[in-house]
This record gives structure tokens, C-alpha cells and sequence, in this order.
């Protein structure tokens, strides 16, 4: 993914000494009121999946992997009124990435980015890179909590997985727990989640994503970071699963792998309830539950991967609740403000009541409004909301009495 990253800024850099044509300004779907746009490419034939913009007081901040107005591959930020780049960032310690997912995110005042061989982070007060650390192999996946960017590296042939964990503010990197295989089979840790016992112990928990020729399994994991011992290990989910994050509340942890949701007590590591999707959605093994979006909200666990339906179960004991229809296709990750889901899905962005599932607003079809792959970041004060198509980085406002 670097390598093709280097590459493609490699080809921009040279193209751009050419006459630089126009981008053509594409039209708005009509019932969406865009307040800006600014190129973050430098041909509409280009397309840049990057990561997902983030809003730090009056500055919104895009990316892109293409060369662009004399930098390489930079980070932007824009003024959120008026979509000026005020600053161009590029000053990675071991090159640029997509930084896509779970590889970018906001902690506190610091935005940080990994990649399979570094971690940068960039203090947004002052627009510097506050560290960065290369490593030889690592996530590229990492997830924020509480102060910290965890990890996982893999080392000794890669037969040995670590989890590892950094504060915001500092390299200063500690092994919570490392595994070395004991079988043919590498570890694979991520899906990275923090939680607390009701004693208040803090406990992180991650899978181990275990690969077979036509098939696979996940393990969980819970390491009590207060003990500082291992606290159980779960290896009953017999299906793969991905890199979403396990999320943990009231003492339960909650995830999903293949075409199955579940919930395992924090304390033991038992299984609380497994919900198979078969039945439930139209192709199960097609919709790419973990893949998609995990959300909790009161008692409901609602969940999208790549098909026509949103499902609500219950969290206490995974009983369906309910299975609304939605557009059919890629989503991106949810956004939550004001009681609404907001995300985007290939050619609309789409609105979704938290409680009901309904579809409160989806953009009017337009062929030229398309390639929406960015989650969709959510300005309160100002009632606008960012997002990217991969040529344009995007304001709009969000729309009135939904």
C-alpha cells in the first residue's frame, strides 16, 4: 500500500509540470445546500481514498496520496467557513500512506496516523509533527482511548504479535502483552478495545485473527492493564473476522466476525450470546457484517455491512429488534449527532433515525455526486458537516427539519 502510495506521488510529481487543466466543478445533488468545495486532486480522472476528514476547532483537515500544489501527498487544513488550505503537512517519518479507517483519528489536540512501519502524530495546535516511530512491522491498524494510540507489532518472523500502546502527548511506547505462536498458524491481533471491570480495573481486549486455507477463526483476548496479567482467552467463535474495533460497555464486550454478532462477559470471558445473520438478511455471507458498521445506542446494538439493511438486536440478550431497509451499498462508518446516523454510501449521503432505523434524508441521484467513501465529520456549532468524493473535499450543511 506504500509502496503504491510513493508511487502514484511519484507520477503526480512528474505529470504536474504539465498545463494543468480546470477541474470541472460537478453539480450538487439538488436538495443538498454545499456551502464549499476545494480540489484535493489535480485531475477529475484522479480519485484519492484517504482519510476520513476531522474537525479541530475552526480548521477541518482532508488529506490526499496525490501530489498537490507543490506538495507531496499532504495533510490540509482548511478553513472550516471557507475551505482555503491554510497549511500543507507531510512531514512523515517513513513516507505517506492512505490512512484509512482505523490508520487516522483525533485524540485530544493530536491526530495520529499509522501505517504497516510507523506512527506519526501531529500536535494540531501547533501544525509539527510532535514524534513519530518507525517500526519494522506493525498494525497498520491503531485505536484511540483515554490519552492512548494502541498498536499491535509483529516481530521473531513474525511468529511473536505484541500489543502496545503509546501516550498522545509522547513516544514513549509500553508492551501490554505479547504471544508467540505455539501452532503453524501467525497471529494476527486487532479490533482494539478498552473497558473497565466493575471494580474499575482497566482491561484492553483485541482478536487474533486465525487464517486457514479456506476458512478461519477468532480468538479474543482481555488483558487486565491494572493487574497487569492476562485475564482470559476466549477461542470458541469459530469464523473470521476483521480489523472493526471491539467496543466494550457495562462490563460486556461487543463485536461481530463473519455473519455473526456477540456479546462475552468482561469478567470471564464467557459467551453472553452469539446472533447468527442467517434468516435475518437477504445474503448473509455477502454482507460483510464485520466490516461494516458497529454501533451501541441505550439497549440496541445496531449493525450495516455491505447490504440493503440496517439490523437492530437487543444488546442484553441479541434478540432482533428490528430490520429496516437502507440504500444497497459500501457505507462508511456512522456519525452520530442530534439522535441521527449520518454516513455516506458510493453516490448519497444518507441520514438514519438512531431509534427506528428510518431514513430521514438520502441526496437526490446524481452521476456526477459519486465515489462517497468518507465518514462524514459533524460541525455542532455550525450545523455543517465534511466530507470527500476523492476529488473534492466537501461542506454542506445539514439539512432543516429532518
Amino acid at each position: 500500500m506504500k509502496s503504491l502510495a510513493l508511487a502514484i506521488s511519484c507520477l503526480a510529481i512528474l505529470t504536474s509540470c504539465a498545463k494543468k487543466p480546470n477541474m470541472a466543478e460537478p453539480p450538487p445533488p439538488s436538495n443538498l445546500e454545499i456551502l464549499w468545495r476545494t480540489p484535493i486532486v489535480n485531475y477529475p480522472s484522479q480519485y484519492s481514498l484517504n482519510m476520513n476528514p476531522i474537525v479541530y476547532k475552526d480548521r477541518v483537515i482532508f488529506a490526499t496520496e496525490y501530489f498537490l500544489n507543490g506538495h507531496s501527498a499532504p495533510i490540509m487544513f482548511m478553513d472550516t467557513a471557507t475551505g482555503k488550505i491554510l497549511k500543507y503537512w507531510n512531514d512523515y517519518i517513513d513516507g505517506p500512506d492512505n490512512f484509512t479507517d482505523y490508520q487516522s483519528g483525533l485524540s485530544e489536540n493530536f491526530l495520529l496516523l499509522s501505517d504497516q512501519s510507523s506512527v506519526n502524530c501531529i500536535n494540531l495546535e501547533t501544525q509539527q509533527r510532535q514524534w513519530a516511530t518507525e517500526f519494522d512491522d506493525c498494525g497498520p491498524s491503531s485505536y484511540l482511548y483515554q490519552g492512548y494510540i494502541y498498536t499491535s507489532i509483529y516481530y521473531n518472523n513474525e511468529r511473536t504479535c505484541a500489543i502496545i500502546r503509546s501516550p498522545n502527548d509522547r513516544e514513549e511506547w509500553d508492551t501490554i502483552y505479547a504471544y508467540t505462536r505455539t501452532t503453524d498458524k501467525d497471529p494476527t491481533f486487532t479490533g482494539i478495545g478498552v473497558g473497565a471491570l466493575p471494580n474499575g480495573d482497566r482491561v484492553v481486549v483485541w482478536k487474533n485473527l486465525i487464517w486457514h486455507a479456506s476458512s478461519g477463526r477468532t480468538g479474543i483476548f482481555a488483558y487486565n492493564m491494572t493487574a497487569d496479567s492476562l485475564l482470559w482467552r476466549n477461542t470458541q467463535i469459530q469464523n473470521i473476522g476483521s480489523t472493526q474495533a471491539l467496543q466494550v460497555e457495562n462490563s460486556v464486550v461487543y463485536g461481530t466476525v463473519d455473519r455473526h454478532a456477540f456479546a462475552i462477559n468482561l469478567e470471564d470471558g464467557s459467551i453472553k450470546w452469539i446472533r447468527d445473520f442467517k434468516g435475518v438478511i437477504a445474503k448473509p455471507r455477502m454482507a460483510n457484517i464485520d466490516f461494516g458498521n458497529l454501533f451501541l445506542h441505550g439497549d440496541a446494538m445496531i449493525i450495516q455491512g455491505t447490504g440493503p439493511e440496517v439490523v437492530f438486536i437487543n444488546k442484553s440478550d441479541g434478540e432482533l429488534r428490528q430490520v429496516k431497509e437502507v440504500p444497497d451499498a459500501i457505507p462508511s462508518w456512522y456519525s452520530y449527532f442530534d439522535g441521527k446516523l449520518f454516513y455516506c454510501s458510493i453516490s448519497e449521503i444518507i441520514i438514519l433515525d438512531v431509534y427506528s432505523g428510518d431514513v430521514l434524508f438520502r441526496t437526490d441521484e446524481n452521476p456526477d455526486f459519486r465515489g462517497l467513501r468518507s465518514k462524514i465529520a459533524i460541525d455542532p456549532k455550525r450545523k455543517v458537516m465534511y466530507f470527500n468524493d476523492g476529488r473534492y473535499a466537501y461542506c454542506a450543511r445539514i439539512p432543516k427539519d429532518i
